[in-house]
């Protein structure tokens, strides 16, 4: 146990990596899992889904503005852009229909890094001598790499840097047509 805060520090601990902390015969039967360093990748979802909740808000504005008398409960991300999407009836070709399309492609997008977990796979290369081989003892070149993954797919830094762009074009977008509303 420790008294830092946060206990494991600033980063994303995996379930089955603090399972062998809490558990001793967990850690006996099974060992501790070593994963790669996903501090990184949760630090830009974390961004996206944080620009998510941006666009978010200003979907709900616009609901409001256009639809006042429209409930405001609890809605996903789907169900607030097709309220807006059915109270705007934007025109096709215009703009703001334009506009919807850049959020309903980052809203078909979002869900992905909301619930799926990342898995940063440590990768090492190479092979160590076996006693009796030539170079036995030496240090040996392994290299070590690492991949991630979202449920299974592999997926790059600069893939979630593009989901991050797509999130900020979507709140762009929602504010365009939020500035169209009091023009």
């Amino acid at each position: 146990m420790t008294n830092q805060i946060p206990r494991y520090g600033e980063r994303v601990m995996k379930a089955d990596s603090i399972l062998p902390l809490l558990n001793a015969e967990y850690a006996e039967k099974y060992g501790v899992p070593v994963h790669g360093n996903a501090t990184r990748y949760n630090h830009l979802r974390g961004l996206i889904v944080g620009q998510c909740i941006e666009t978010d808000f200003i979907l709900n504005a616009v609901l409001y503005e256009v639809a006042p008398h429209v409930k405001k409960d609890t809605r996903t991300a789907g169900q607030l852009h097709g309220a807006v999407r059915d109270q705007l009836k934007a025109a096709e070709g215009s703009d703001t229909a334009k506009y919807l399309d850049t959020i309903k492609k980052a809203v078909d997008n979002r869900n992905r890094f909301g619930h799926e977990a990342v898995n940063v796979v440590i990768m090492v290369h190479g092979t160590p001598p076996a006693p009796g081989e030539p170079g036995y003892g030496e240090r040996s070149e392994l290299v070590r790499s690492e991949m991630a993954f979202f449920n299974g797919e592999p997926v790059t830094e600069e893939d979630l840097l593009s989901y991050l762009d797509l999130q900020q074009e979507a709140t762009t977008a929602a504010t365009h047509i939020w500035i169209e509303l009091h023009q």
